[in-house]
């Protein structure tokens, strides 16, 4: 072979692989171009897609969803119109339902004292009306009623811590009520141990005075109370109860106080005061001894039961008298 057709080879081999090479450059162009792994690369394509995210993106590249609004719907229920009839049916229905009482807002004591009267009137008639229902129902012996029961439960004893409403009804008799309730009907049938229960308690929780203790009754009626035949809770009841209105009428702070108070111990004290000469004079004794009369007239008119001295007053006095011209003492 000569050098010209070499040549000629050699040229038609070079042309056949820069068609090679351009044919797959044309390949390559047509699909993706993969980008350069390059920082600045990176951060340009970073920046591309922040900014056409449309603002959804925070500082660090997570997602944000938009915030909502926060107006409410308007609601699109329509008002229906009800005829007469449906609309007693509705007047009827919410009147058997339970409400709570309204709360006064008007503070006049008048306006309020006017309420209180008005309330406590209507309780005493319930309260009569009950006592009148559970008597028929025995006279005619139908069944049962425990009408008394079920209105010291449900409307008595739940206001018995109303302090204005409390003097309204004791102004209105409430106390001779109990006082009937207790000692039971006419026939001399006693009442329940949950009717006596319930009246102790609403008796414990009113605060009566001095002069309603002592000229209402309702200690005897209460110091009556059979403690033999009723459950240890009415005696408690009891027992507190007495207790309480012994410590406000002699003004003492506690039982052991009243019962110190209005006992007389002359044969103790007469027996001491011979002993030793600085113990009691004759004049301090008749002084003790007119502190703890009064007290014991004081419970004694209230309806209490006090134990009397064996010897009178005057007997330890005379004693004393004569022990005191005796040592010297004056």
């Amino acid at each position: 072979m000569s050098d010209e057709e070499l040549e000629l080879s050699d040229n038609e081999e070079t042309n056949h692989k820069s068609e090679l090479v351009a044919k797959s450059h044309n390949d390559e162009s047509d699909s993706d171009p993969e980008p350069p792994k390059n920082d600045d690369y990176q951060a340009d394509s970073y920046n591309a897609i922040s900014d056409n995210d449309n603002d959804t993106h925070n500082d660090y590249g997570y997602n944000e969803e938009p915030a909502k609004s926060k107006s409410k719907k308007k609601s699109t229920k329509q008002k229906v119109e009800l005829t007469p009839e449906q609309q007693a049916i509705d007047a009827e229905f919410e009147s058997l339902l339970p409400r709570k009482a309204k709360r006064v807002v008007d503070d006049n004591p008048d306006e309020v004292s006017k309420i209180n009267e008005a309330r406590a009137k209507s309780l005493i008639e319930d309260m009569d009306r009950a006592y009148n229902q559970d008597y028929q129902s025995k006279i005619v012996k139908t069944t049962r009623t425990f009408a008394r029961q079920m209105f010291l439960t449900k409307n008595l004893e739940p206001v018995s811590h109303d302090v204005e409403l409390t003097k309204a009804l004791i102004q209105s008799g409430v106390l001779d009520r109990f006082k009937t309730w207790i000692k039971g009907f006419p026939d001399g049938s006693l009442p329940t141990v949950t009717i006596v229960e319930l009246i102790l308690k609403c008796l414990a929780s009113y605060k009566l005075d001095d002069e309603q203790i002592r000229t209402s009754g309702v200690v005897e009626t209460v110091n009556a109370i059979d403690t033999k035949n009723t459950s240890p809770k009415v005696v408690d009841l009891r027992e507190s109860l007495l207790s309480t209105w012994k410590r406000q009428l002699v003004q003492a702070k506690s039982g052991y106080e009243v019962q110190r108070s209005t006992t007389v111990d002359v044969n103790s004290d007469v027996t001491k005061a011979i002993k030793d000469s600085n113990y009691l004079r004759a004049d301090e004794l008749a002084k003790r001894q007119r502190n703890q009369e009064i007290r014991m007239k004081t419970l004694e008119d209230a309806g209490f039961k006090v134990d009397r001295p064996l010897l009178q007053p005057s007997e330890p006095l005379r004693i004393l008298k004569s022990v005191d011209k005796v040592k010297g003492r004056h």
